[in-house]
């Protein structure tokens, strides 16, 4: 079967890299000329299997009125009165009701586990060595009260002591450190270095064709069913197309009579040189939205939710995030060096699952609205995916 896979992020690459190693032949286009251009390019480089809440909760509901007049740096809404927006976000609203948030977690942590398992096969299958991971295991940290109470019940709480002999970088930290939830089994990858040998690997072993440099126009039909993709450099027939665009999808679905509930929410990063004291395990900071993860020679800072956010605005939040960041963690990255800064919108459905299967048009796939998660989600929506075409018939 020949198929299309549309973007190149870490969702479209670990779609054709599942896709590939079935036996179809698949060809990648993305307008960008690399992988991972876009909302994954400097994310906060985290496989967080382990920790993969919604955000749409009921503790979140009490936090609203800061968020949206600005109070909280952590996470910001911007409002609209287009129709789209304000459906989502009264979709957004009922998922924070008890019983839909666990019903959303038990699902979100259901993909991350797949995930994890689909990595590992993928890695099975590679010409040379496993990925290199540079961070290993990651520590989730309470700051407050609530934060340790909600962790108490967990077999993964572990003391502040515990916490620090796990990570010793924790001795310079500068907020609260009431314990938190260690999972030695996540850990952090540059998004860059993943997506790069994904692709590698599939070129080589199965002759996946990647073409970069393409802006796609449209997604064509013939009596109800996939007929090929229109680009600017022409058409290309093929038996089924998986849409991994992120916030284009719907721009490309939306002829066709589908839509996907997304929006956009912004986070932000800076990669810095890492000091002698840098942390070797990851960390998320739940007060601030922060996560701090270890690449080697450099540190990743991300962090911040900001729902439907202008780009205009990101130079300001890319200063908050470093002044959080070295107000919590003074010594383990040189902020006096250049940031490599970056922003990208995440695009997230209200209830925080992705939309992953096929649509009412034959061979044609969604997998999309990941949200901030997508790199932790993307090998498990990739293998979901080849599970429900197959191998070649």
């Amino acid at each position: 079967m020949k198929i299309c896979v549309l973007g190149a992020g870490v969702v479209g690459v670990s779609t054709a890299f599942a896709l590939s190693r079935l036996g179809h032949e698949v060809e990648v286009i993305d307008r960008a000329d690399c992988v991972a251009s876009g909302a994954s390019h400097a994310n906060g480089a985290q496989l967080s299997w382990s920790h993969t809440d919604p955000m749409a909760s009921p503790a979140i509901l009490g936090k609203l009125p800061a968020f949206l007049v600005g109070l909280d740096p952590a996470m910001r809404i911007h409002l609209s009165l287009k129709p789209n927006f304000l459906g989502w976000g009264l979709s957004f609203l009922r998922h924070c009701t008890p019983s839909l948030f666990e019903g959303g977690r038990r699902k979100r942590h259901q993909l991350a586990e797949d995930s994890r398992l689909a990595l590992s096969e993928f890695e099975r299958d590679f010409a040379g060595a496993k990925m290199r991971r540079t961070g290993i295991g990651k520590i989730v940290l309470a700051q407050t009260l609530g934060q340790q109470r909600a962790m108490l019940q967990s077999e993964k709480y572990h003391t502040a002591e515990q916490c620090v002999e796990i990570e010793p970088a924790l001795k310079s930290w500068g907020g609260n450190n009431l314990g938190g939830l260690y999972a030695p089994d996540d850990c952090a990858l540059d998004t860059v270095y993943f997506c790069t040998r994904l692709k590698d690997e599939a070129e080589t072993k199965y002759g996946t064709k990647f073409r970069f440099g393409e802006t796609i126009h449209s997604i064509s039909t013939k009596q109800g069913r996939i007929d090929g993709v229109t680009t600017e450099t022409g058409h290309t027939r093929c038996d089924a197309v998986i849409v991994c665009l992120g916030n284009d999808v719907n721009a490309l679905v939306r002829p066709l009579g589908l839509s996907v509930p997304i929006c956009s929410v912004r986070g932000y990063s800076v990669t810095l040189p890492a000091k002698a004291h840098a942390p070797k395990a990851s960390l998320t900071d739940l007060t601030h939205k922060i996560v701090f993860a270890n690449l080697g020679d450099k540190i990743r800072i991300a962090g911040f939710a900001d729902i439907n956010a202008l780009q205009e605005r990101s130079a300001r939040r890319v200063e908050t995030l470093i002044d959080i960041a070295r107000n919590c963690w003074p010594d383990i990255a040189d902020y006096e060096a250049e940031p490599s800064a970056w922003t990208g919108a995440r695009p997230m459905t209200p209830s925080g699952i992705p939309v992953i299967g096929p649509t009412s048009i034959e061979g044609l796939f969604l997998n999309a609205g990941h949200g901030s998660l997508g790199y932790t989600f993307a090998a498990g929506s990739a293998q979901r995916i080849a599970n429900q075409i197959g191998g070649p018939s």
